[in-house]
């Protein structure tokens, strides 16, 4: 029979390797999570450009038009990262950007939606 010492170390141990395949786990899958939540919100971005478009006739200069004064949308602003979306309008259409995981515009793992 084991001592309470004992049982209290093995529990100890095999919360210790829950939590560390828990943390992995959560590492491997946070990109795809922020990738997720930026794409769920270029789908609220493109639709609001496109009534902005409707009702003005044009795509706003600035991203932070689309938020009309509304509080609510201030979490538009940014990617799963919390970095502020790239936006451009050129000519008659606009361009639209997240710096992806590293946090830098014009890498390799940007995500750009037209």
């Amino acid at each position: 029979m084991r001592s309470p010492y004992e049982r209290v170390g093995i529990l100890l141990g095999v919360l210790m390797g829950v939590i560390i395949v828990l943390k992995i786990i959560f590492f491997f899958s946070g990109n795809s999570l922020n990738e997720s939540v930026t794409k769920n919100k270029v789908v609220e971005i493109k639709a609001l450009l496109e009534k902005e478009k409707e009702v003005f006739g044009k795509y706003p200069d600035e991203l932070n038009i689309i938020k009309r004064n509304n509080p609510l949308r201030n979490y538009l602003l940014a990617d799963g990262w919390g970095t502020t979306f790239s936006y451009k309008v050129i000519e008659d259409t606009y361009f639209l950007s997240s710096a992806g995981s590293d946090k830098e515009i014009n890498t390799k793992d940007d995500l750009n939606f037209n």
